[in-house]
């Protein structure tokens, strides 16, 4: 869109090369489900049904959505993730204001695009935490931006900023901590748990 306002041609490569990678990753996507189906379609649609949402009720997917962002949180270590919530309603309201700079127009729409994605395959993301990596560059670059935005607005008061610095360090360090503990200390407790539910909700009898 701004290329086409500025009509400016490297804006106009980067849009086609963007739009480029979007339908190969969207094709790559379908070839799979086809491979996955055998080419018949109402295997098509089952097997697009189990990996998306296009068969769950919208309590269902508020569910599922609460679930994820419940898995975002506790994979991104709390205060990270809480950063990161203050740097998005920070960076809409500049965009609104129309004060937002390019780098920071790019990360906030790597964002939307990485939300858009989990949307669209929220049952995968709600199975296991690994979708949630597809916010860690633009969540890391995201959380670095406004915790340097705020360590120079506390630079007239350098005891709270170091304070809060080392309280953010330390709940990170903390929540990180407590998470592998319970993910890795003792598996065997939590593998049962996720294979039970995993049964119920996802057992498809072989051919």
């Amino acid at each position: 869109l701004e290329a086409r306002r500025s009509r400016d041609r490297l804006r106009a490569r980067e849009a086609i090369a963007l739009a480029a990678t979007g339908i190969v990753a969207g094709g790559a996507v379908i070839l799979h489900l086809v491979w996955v189906s055998s080419g018949v379609p109402s295997g098509l649609l089952s097997a697009g049904d189990h990996w998306s949402i296009l068969g769950a009720s919208l309590s269902r997917i508020a569910r599922m959505v609460g679930k994820a962002a419940d898995f975002h949180r506790m994979y991104f270590a709390n205060v990270p993730f809480l950063l990161f919530i203050v740097w998005l309603i920070r960076r809409l309201r500049e965009m609104r204001a129309g004060r937002l700079t390019p780098e920071r127009r790019f990360l906030l729409a790597g964002s939307f695009g990485c939300a858009l994605w989990s949307l669209a395959f929220l049952r995968q993301i709600t199975i296991h935490g690994y979708g949630q990596f597809w916010y860690l560059p633009f969540e890391c670059a995201a959380v670095g931006d406004i915790s340097w935005e705020m360590w120079k607005g506390l630079a007239r008061r350098p005891r709270l900023r170091y304070g809060l610095a080392a309280l953010a360090v330390a709940a990170t360090l903390a929540s990180s901590a407590a998470t592998l503990r319970y993910r890795y200390a003792k598996p065997y407790g939590y593998a049962v748990k996720s294979a039970a539910r995993l049964t119920n909700d996802y057992f498809t009898t072989p051919r």
